[in-house]
């Protein structure tokens, strides 16, 4: 077997978030070390090293002597919105107050923009949420804030699955374009008050979504058969 380290853990990791991001491992499913150890050809250790992270993450639960993918409710997303209007107002206040909005900063969000809306005409949806993610992450970059960065990182790791579930709601794609649009018009004339409506405009609409996905009954349906849990 390889030697154990830092890399079979982070690569545990990884595999272990995209079967659950991508549903072959379910809300309510019991992972197994020795699977996930056997496909990797790596002893168990690392992989309960990552299964323990994702526990402390939120992504899995520990149940007695056995791990469970996490449900995830309407509820929960709302939660995680609500922590990113206060955190992501923040790092705005922060890239102006401290004025970090450069001329590079500018330009790695309007190529990011371009980007995002050339996925939207050909329909890459994992490029789609890649740009989505890195827009975001380009804030909390520019603000400099480790904390803020790490509340980020863990609030991604517990979403990364329900992104998935906008492509029942296409048009939202559009929406989200139009909306960075306006966080980043309101960045160049530097208008505190602007961005940060234009933010919070942002994350209400994307609220909104997901209610409208978890409200819609046929919708609803066929979340359902995506999670075993509700």
């Amino acid at each position: 077997m390889p030697r154990i380290g830092r890399d079979s853990v982070a690569t545990a990791t990884e595999i272990l978030l995209n079967k659950i991001e991508n549903y072959e491992i379910k809300s309510g499913d019991v992972v197994s070390d020795a699977e996930i150890a056997k496909e990797l050809g790596v002893s168990r250790t690392p992989v309960r090293e990552a299964m323990m992270l994702l526990v402390d993450n939120g992504v899995l639960e520990r149940k007695r002597s056995k791990f469970i993918v996490s449900p995830i409710h309407l509820d929960d997303i709302i939660e995680i919105i609500e922590v990113r209007e206060a955190i992501e107002v923040k790092v705005l206040e922060i890239i102006l107050n401290k004025d970090r909005v450069s001329l590079e900063f500018l330009e790695n969000i309007s190529e990011l923009q371009k980007k995002l809306r050339e996925n939207i005409m050909v329909g890459n949806l994992e490029n789609i949420f890649q740009c989505d993610h890195e827009f975001h992450q380009i804030l909390f970059e520019a603000a400099g804030n480790k904390r803020f960065l790490d509340i980020n990182h863990r609030i991604n790791l517990q979403t990364q699955r329900t992104r998935w579930l906008t492509q029942l709601t296409p048009e939202r794609f559009m929406e989200t374009y139009n909306e960075h649009e306006q966080i980043l018009a309101a960045l160049k004339k530097k208008e505190l008050a602007q961005v940060k409506d234009a933010m919070l405009l942002h994350l209400k609409k994307t609220k909104e979504n997901y209610t409208s996905i978890f409200s819609n009954e046929k919708i609803f349906n066929m979340v359902t058969s995506l999670y075993n849990e509700m």
